[in-house]
């Protein structure tokens, strides 16, 4: 069983399990829960529930107890890998494809897949195999997967410590120059399926925008999360009046429908990072999906620039 300690360095309250599931987002805030019901997290060296509010400075200990293997049957799917060796793997997602199983879920999911390709993660132990981050279904791009628990954890601590630099696309309406988004993003209060602006008791949330090219009315942008809260990109660009196209949660009513958007057009770009064994810095890259680039063709976008064939780069690289 491991152990991790943590300080809540945050100055509003907020709920231990939902802390939890931000600092891990490879997992659930339903798997903290059964984590913290049976005791394995404590609160100033004393047990704690789940609704407990955290205080600053607070310290926070979690046991990772074994976990019961995923009922999961591998399923044969087309899962482009950019990259594998021993110890991780960086593969596509597509959109339309859930990431992980969970409540409602009922088609085949990202980790059916990867359990067929990659025998080794049949013999993890862990809710999600293989996961270190995870992309919303509709969102398409890059991905990094761990081959084993050493990886994970090591991979884990690299996010966790905003080590891993994550470039994302994103069409956007109207023209958007170069800006930096810092503002605290929490739990809606009036819809829970979404996130806000929350300038007290949200979390520290900051996103770098820089404009590639504009036509018709919209802007390709490259965003770099530099935090990595739920939804940042998409409530980021909300909240500066200039959502994602094809966003239906966080869209303006009635702006997406003259030009019928396949999806939301956001996909995971390019991702730096150092590998956990070799320590050497990589940075992979993802061409644009079929549906993303066909849209920016028609609306009168030059993608020649960002279709790079060459999706391993072995140093720093850009648009």
């Amino acid at each position: 069983m491991t152990r991790d300690e943590l300080t809540y360095e945050g100055q509003e309250e907020v709920r231990l399990d939902r802390f939890l599931s931000e600092v891990y987002p490879s997992l659930s805030r339903n798997y903290f829960e059964k984590v913290i019901s049976k005791g394995h997290v404590l609160v100033n060296h004393k047990p704690s529930k789940k609704s407990q509010k955290l205080q600053p400075l607070d310290e926070i200990f979690v046991d990772f107890p074994p976990l019961d293997p995923l009922e999961l049957s591998p399923v044969k799917m087309d899962i482009p890998v950019y990259y594998e060796d021993e110890d991780l793997a960086l593969v596509y997602k597509p959109p339309k494809l859930v990431s992980h199983p969970a409540a409602g879920t009922h088609e085949p999911t990202l980790i059916h897949g990867l359990l067929y390709r990659f025998l080794e993660l049949q013999g993890l132990d862990s809710v999600r195999p293989g996961l270190v981050h995870r992309l919303d279904k509709d969102t398409s791009g890059i991905m990094v997967i761990a081959k084993n628990l050493h990886t994970h954890e090591l991979l884990s601590n690299q996010f966790r410590a905003r080590e891993v630099k994550k470039t994302y696309l994103a069409l956007v309406h109207r023209s958007l120059e170069r800006i930096e988004v810092n503002a605290q993003i929490g739990r809606s209060l009036n819809d829970r399926k979404k996130m806000s602006i929350q300038p007290q008791t949200g979390k520290e949330a900051s996103t770098l925008f820089i404009p590639i090219s504009s036509s018709n009315g919209c802007t390709l942008v490259k965003a770099l999360p530099k935090t990595g809260r739920t939804h940042q990109i998409r409530v980021h660009l909300q909240h500066i009046h200039h959502p994602i196209v094809g966003d239906p949660l966080y869209g303006f009513f009635g702006s997406d429908k003259p030009l019928n958007p396949p999806r939301i057009l956001l996909h995971a770009y390019n991702l730096e990072f150092i590998h956990p064994h070799t320590k050497k810095l990589l940075s992979f890259s993802s061409p644009l999906p079929p549906d993303f680039s066909l849209f920016l063709e028609r609306m009168g976008f030059d993608t020649s620039e960002i279709q790079d064939p060459t999706c391993y780069r072995c140093e720093n690289s850009g648009l």
